[in-house]
């Protein structure tokens, strides 16, 4: 938390006293991420949202209705209670994280309290959800392509139901009625599991090509010389955590045996994800880039030579990523 005081102004004229802020982890329904919460002593209830929250995550109250309707079109209910139910404490698990056995013990228990900013993602809230942004698919024509569904087999069909009904309920993706059609094609993994992937080949042939460029790992090999302190990290279920543009989710459709979907969240297999998201970390990190950290796609290194500046340095990047409403891969 960051020490922020003030006074507000309740709704009933009182004075409220806010002691702090803290980026927290919320859920509503499908929708997913962080956002900046300030913590006062004297309310009720344990967590009012604003109408800040409700226009930045796209939220909006029906009262006659009793829901809040989603930008997505989903809908949340309001449910009745017998007054406010009282919450003790709520602690997320912080994750084991590798450390260099060559680290001090004070270096090492330094660390730890560092990490404690960080925003990881966890099995309650997988995934964050960019702010301010979100990619866009522009065509040079607009007919759609649809193409026929694939065979699969009994087994095949049981993974395909699985993933669809997991990213159902994470709010990745929403029955659609698109015009536009991608198959899908299940991968295997070295691992003996399958990958579900979506062929946007067609697709992506009639897309506006983004050309936004990579970094040169021989560049970033040649940068770190003299470093002496790494930390690395990965952002979580990456692509899935940048929102797709409202006027290009209908294209992202794809087609399988539990029927007719839609992404509300950039997918992979789309050929300007990667600059879309290379942009997008560049633009969060820009003025850190060559100087102290590299980001090459989900995949960020921080380098310093010093551990005083190391630890000044990870602190902004781990700050940069959780305003944004980035998650970082939780290390098992």
């Amino acid at each position: 938390m960051i020490p922020a005081h003030r006074d507000l102004a309740a709704a009933n004229g009182s004075s409220v006293h806010v002691e702090s802020e803290t980026q927290a982890q919320y859920r509503l329904g499908p929708l997913y991420g962080t956002y900046k919460f300030v913590v006062a002593r004297q309310l009720s209830p344990e967590v009012i949202i604003g109408w800040d929250f409700m226009r930045d995550v796209g939220l909006t109250p029906a009262p006659d209705q009793g829901i809040l309707q989603l930008r997505e079109g989903a809908t949340l209910k309001f449910l009745p209670v017998d007054g406010a139910p009282r919450v003790v404490a709520v602690a997320q698990r912080q994750p084991d994280i590798h450390m260099s056995e060559s680290l001090a013990a004070w270096q090492t228990r330094e660390l730890k309290l560092l990490l404690e900013e960080a925003a990881f993602a966890s099995d309650q809230v997988p995934f964050g959800r960019a702010t301010g942004r979100e990619h866009e698919i522009v065509t040079t024509h607009e007919r759609p392509a649809h193409l026929p569904l694939r065979r699969t087999s009994p087994n095949q069909r049981d993974i395909v139901r699985t993933e669809v009904e997991k990213m159902l309920a994470q709010g990745v993706i929403r029955p659609s009625k698109s015009p536009w059609a991608s198959p899908i094609v299940l991968v295997s993994k070295k691992d003996g599991s399958t990958r579900f992937c979506v062929d946007y080949r067609s697709l992506n042939d009639m897309t506006k090509k983004d050309v936004y460029p990579l970094p040169r790992i021989d560049d970033i090999l040649s940068a770190l010389e003299g470093a002496k302190y790494f930390s690395s990290m990965d952002a979580a279920s990456g692509y899935w955590q940048v929102p797709m543009a409202s006027n290009s989710i209908e294209k992202t459709a794809f087609i399988c045996t539990e029927g007719l979907f839609e992404f509300l969240m950039m997918p992979f297999g789309l050929c300007n994800a990667p600059a879309t998201y290379q942009r997008m970390m560049q633009n969060i990190l820009k003025e850190l880039l060559w100087r102290t950290c590299f980001v090459y796609l989900d995949d960020i290194l921080v380098f310093d030579r010093t551990w005083e500046e190391h630890q000044d340095n990870l602190r902004e990047v781990l700050r940069r990523l959780r305003e944004n409403g980035l998650l970082l891969k939780a290390p098992k």
